[in-house]
């Protein structure tokens, strides 16, 4: 065996450093003991024992097949839902009874009758108790224009993955823009709802998208590598990749990107995620509706006047046509 100082490079666990430090290294005879005792404590899987778990309790495959999502207005957006977990499920409830099981392993208690178990989830969410919600999670295929994707993988706590222009063509399919829409007056990252249509500026667009594509083919028959001309493809190109994400993330990211702040055609795309969950996990929808939709949050100022129907007072014109628009969106929804 050769001494440590002799090795180029090596990999040492904690007991190995205490050798290395104490000078035993200059001690072949010791240091060859002791790496006979750490070898003699490997686990070895003889050790250890599977046992099957017989459960009576009869399960069914809440997903048997991805569901695919579209928009009759935006026609090459889709959100498919490929997978779920858990994705067998006991009669009669869905995949939020492992959020409800995972939270009631903190006081040792088991499932209960279905109303108790949906009630628990109901509180889980109303508190915001939200670590048992990362138990269940999804995993969506989405087809979308390069500069939505972009908006979405904004939420770092997805796990995604990409079709690659360096690997592999263009897809030469892009965004078709049907309606324009004019710059919102005080909001400058945003649009208004009015919209307008321009059939030259629509030439205009699918002029340049086929002028890029044919310049993209041009590259690629002079033998440019794709790493290099897929620089010229605009962010209206359609992509496509993987998203997969646990209960709780995907709860905040459709708080965010339903709303109406949020870009129309990333407000698509996050409607139809929001579909799949209504699909197969029907009580997390609506307790998400519920407290994370359906909710405001006020400030004790904003509420004393919001309920002694008083003028809200403050420097902030942003924070005041906030307020003006949660008071008539909750008005409007206690008359409805």
């Amino acid at each position: 065996m050769k001494k440590m100082s002799e090795v180029k490079s090596i990999n040492l666990s904690p007991g190995e450093m205490y050798v290395l430090n104490t000078n035993l290294t200059d001690k072949p005879k010791q240091e060859v003991e002791f790496l006979q005792k750490v070898n003699e404590d490997e686990l070895d899987d003889s050790e250890f024992v599977s046992t099957k778990i017989e459960d009576t309790v009869k399960y069914y495959d809440v997903l048997p097949n991805p569901i695919k999502y579209t928009n009759n207005k935006y026609s090459n957006y889709s959100v498919t839902l490929i997978d779920v977990n858990p994705r067998m499920c006991p009669e009669g409830r869905t995949v939020e009874f492992r959020a409800v099981q995972a939270a009631r392993t903190s006081y040792g208690a088991n499932m209960k009758s279905i109303k108790d178990d949906n009630n628990l989830f109901d509180y889980l969410v109303r508190n915001q108790h939200t670590s048992p919600l990362e138990f269940v999670n999804f995993t969506f295929r989405v087809d979308c224009p390069i500069y939505v994707a972009r908006q979405i993988m904004r939420h770092r706590t997805f796990s995604f993955n990409e079709y690659s222009l360096r690997y592999s063509s263009v897809k030469q399919e892009h965004d078709e823009i049907v309606d324009f829409r004019s710059p919102h007056i005080c909001n400058k990252q945003s649009s208004t709802v009015k919209t307008f249509k321009d059939e030259i500026l629509t030439k205009m667009i699918n002029d340049h998208f086929d002028e890029t594509y044919a310049i993209y083919d041009l590259l690629i028959e002079a033998d440019v590598c794709k790493e290099q001309a897929r620089s010229i493809i605009p962010v209206g190109e359609m992509t496509t990749f993987y998203a997969s994400v646990n209960l709780n993330n995907l709860f905040k990211f459709l708080r965010l990107r339903m709303d109406e702040h949020t870009q129309k055609e990333t407000r698509v795309i996050a409607h139809m995620m929001s579909l799949g969950l209504q699909e197969v996990a029907p009580i997390a929808y609506n307790s998400f509706n519920k407290y994370m939709i359906n909710s405001y949050t006020l400030t004790v100022d904003e509420l004393r006047a919001l309920l002694n129907d008083e003028d809200y007072k403050t420097d902030s014109k942003s924070g005041l046509h906030e307020f003006n628009k949660k008071k008539q969106d909750i008005m409007n929804k206690i008359k409805s």
